[in-house]
């Protein structure tokens, strides 16, 4: 049974295999400012919402079917690609209308090892920053550039 899913590390428990999240965070904070007035306190001064963030760990176990370097690999390229990834928790998209969100950091903390060495069961931490939602402009800097350039060759 699919519970979740992030890009294509999807989350899931049956009889032949059990990759699940625990320890699942939202975040969400303002962005306030501080000017300093002096002989006094600081006067603090609310911009705006902060960047949402979601944070969870995965268990990968070779026992219970998951691939762990194949898991520890996919999230590490989606970290360090900037890959936007749909988050899906219990058939739910997470975050606003069309959001898309950014692995903003992957921690891994192996536990158990076979004879050869190999990571059998490892916890990955997973920090995810809200990058885009419907609203946002999605205008890659690929296609500024390119406007740019057809702007100084008219």
């Amino acid at each position: 049974m699919q519970v979740g899913s992030i890009g294509e590390i999807v989350f899931e428990v049956s009889s032949e295999l059990v990759r699940t999240f625990t320890d699942f965070t939202e975040d969400l904070s303002a962005r306030i400012s501080s000017h300093e007035v002096g002989g006094s306190l600081p006067v603090l001064e609310w911009i705006g919402p902060g960047t949402p963030g979601l944070n969870f760990t995965i268990r990968l176990n070779e026992q219970l079917g998951a691939n762990v370097p194949e898991m520890l690999g996919l999230a590490t390229r989606y970290c360090n690609t900037g890959e936007l990834l749909t988050v899906i928790i219990g058939g739910e998209p997470k975050g606003p209308a069309g959001a898309l969100w950014l692995i903003e950091s992957v921690g891994s903390w192996p536990q158990k090892f076979d004879r050869a060495g190999n990571t059998m069961i490892a916890d990955l931490n997973l920090s995810l920053k809200l990058a885009r939602t419907a609203e946002t402009p999605s205008q890659t800097s690929a296609t500024i550039t390119k406007q740019n350039t057809q702007k100084v060759t008219q």
